[in-house]
């Protein structure tokens, strides 16, 4: 899979370097348009990612399937993560004879536990959220304390009920109990749902307009050949994807994206340099 590609889009005829998007295309669009000034900002500072089409080919860099939970013993210290586990218990803890209040969480997914650690008055705020037996996505950065794994104050999103989550972020909700839930190269100022969140918006934009504008790189008699879905729904199936085969097709056909543009460029560069005139010797 490429991860963090930038697919161009020239068409059969066009003159224009297969690096840029014509202006007119709503992939070369900032992402301060769709998703807010703020959350393109920390797109762009830490991730990279400037335009609509930059967010739809920063691929998810693998996919989760509804009750599977990812093996807390592969962890590594020091790393920002994200996972997909159970609650085990929680329980709130005392310190500091009694002014201090602490809350730990054990996780589980059969193959190893994991600690979260919340302090302050917010402690009793997650413990009414994070009940035995709920399933979430967790995501901070691992440490060592007492030789057991932990998050402290980690990011959350719980998996269950519409209308459940924190911040009743319903919709956000209801995407991650989709059959496959994308689990995406993120980073601590940004964690994988909230750029599932972004993706969500711009592929709702996107579709609401019927992708209007939206240049394929791929001529369609090469599509055709080889039986390659349009840009539009392999960007759907990679993000939004209803089975792993939607995932195969996908990938494969984002594969050949990059390979065919590829092929242009260097193609226009042998043209350009043929008709430089001969330099005698």
């Amino acid at each position: 899979m490429v991860c963090n590609g930038r697919v161009s889009a020239p068409s059969e005829t066009s003159s224009t370097p297969p690096s840029s998007r014509s202006a007119a295309d709503p992939l070369a669009a900032p992402l301060s348009r769709s998703v807010g000034g703020a959350t393109a900002k920390v797109l762009a500072a830490h991730l990279d990612l400037h335009t609509v089409g930059d967010l739809l080919h920063h691929y998810p860099r693998r996919y989760a399937e509804r009750g599977e939970l990812t093996r807390l013993s592969d962890l590594p210290v020091d790393e920002h993560v994200t996972v997909v586990a159970e609650v085990a218990d929680a329980r709130v803890l005392t310190f500091n004879r009694g002014r201090g209040q602490r809350l730990e969480v054990t996780l589980t997914d059969g193959s190893g536990r994991l600690r979260l650690v919340f302090f302050g008055r917010g402690a009793h705020h997650h413990k009414r959220e994070l009940l035995p037996g709920r399933r979430g996505l967790f995501a901070g950065k691992v440490s060592l304390f007492n030789r057991r794994l932990q998050l402290a104050h980690p990011a959350y999103q719980l998996l269950g009920t519409a209308g459940e989550g924190p911040g009743g972020e319903a919709d956000a909700v209801a995407a991650f109990t989709a059959r496959l839930i994308p689990l995406y190269p993120a980073c601590r100022q940004m964690e994988s749902w909230k750029i599932a969140k972004a993706v969500d918006t711009v592929l709702a934009s996107l579709e609401a307009d019927r992708w209007a504008g939206v240049e394929d790189p791929l001529p369609p008699r090469l599509r055709a050949d080889h039986d390659l879905p349009p840009l539009p729904e392999a960007l759907r199936r990679v993000h939004r994807p209803s089975g792993r085969a939607e995932v195969e097709a996908a990938r494969r056909r984002l594969k050949w994206d990059e390979a065919f543009v590829l092929q242009v460029a260097l193609a226009r560069r042998r043209h350009a340099d043929a008709r430089l005139p001969a330099v005698p010797r």
